[in-house]
């Protein structure tokens, strides 16, 4: 993963974009638990993104927030 002098970073494997979509969903849904509004998809992908591990997804956004920072 190239970084260039004015601190732009690439990522450019497929295992960096994958990194960096579980790291988006992670984030996204850390807001949705403060409070703001989603429309919904982002509660399913990271239980997808739990159950990805062979853990099974807990039934609220805050629980399983607590389980994707466990996760990374």
């Amino acid at each position: 993963m190239p970084v260039y002098e004015d601190g732009t970073v690439v990522i450019d494997t497929p295992e960096g974009l994958e990194m960096w979509r579980r790291l988006s969903v992670r984030s996204a849904l850390r807001l949705e638990v403060l409070g703001l509004q989603g429309r919904g998809q982002v509660f399913r992908l990271a239980k997808e993104i739990v159950a990805s591990y062979g853990v099974k997804p807990k039934n609220t956004k805050a629980l399983v927030l607590e389980q994707l920072e466990e996760l990374y």
